[in-house]
């Protein structure tokens, strides 16, 4: 049938089916770049959320040690250059002195230090250590004393 010299159409077409193959392509890639572009910009915040969380940690960790170097610096002045058997000397007091640490010292990610009297060839009385963020022992990551 054709009205006013037209042909009447008798099929429904959806926005996107007279586009043709192109055109529906165009309006998905305009969607998908936008999610893209999202998560894209999710990933970087959340790369430098977790590198500042893990520096945080490191700088606390850091702390640690110094402060545990510190007490096990006094262990050795104390006991005639002694090192301390392990942390746990340090926590409870000794004859007269005091407890040279008031709390079992964790680096930031929870673990425990590791403290380790040095062999005789050593330059160094004694090694301390965090077992980093893997907490697996002596890992790549570890931190050590200064």
């Amino acid at each position: 049938m054709a009205i006013f010299g037209r042909k009447q159409e008798r099929n429904v077409y959806f926005p996107w089916e007279r586009r043709g193959v192109w055109g529906v392509a165009r309006q998905v890639g305009q969607h998908v770049s936008r999610w893209v572009l999202l998560g894209l910009v999710i990933a970087i915040v959340y790369a430098l959320y977790r590198d500042n969380v893990n520096e945080s940690k490191r700088r606390l960790t850091e702390l640690c040690l110094r402060k545990t170097a510190l007490a096990v610096d006094a262990y050795l002045e104390d006991h005639d250059g002694t090192c301390p058997p392990d942390i746990t000397t340090l926590l409870a007091p000794v004859g007269t002195h005091p407890a040279y640490l008031q709390a079992w010292p964790k680096d930031g990610w929870g673990n425990p230090l590791r403290l380790e009297c040095a062999q005789r060839e050593s330059d160094r009385a004694y090694f301390l250590s965090s077992d980093g963020p893997d907490g697996l022992p002596y890992g790549l990551d570890r931190i050590l004393s200064p």
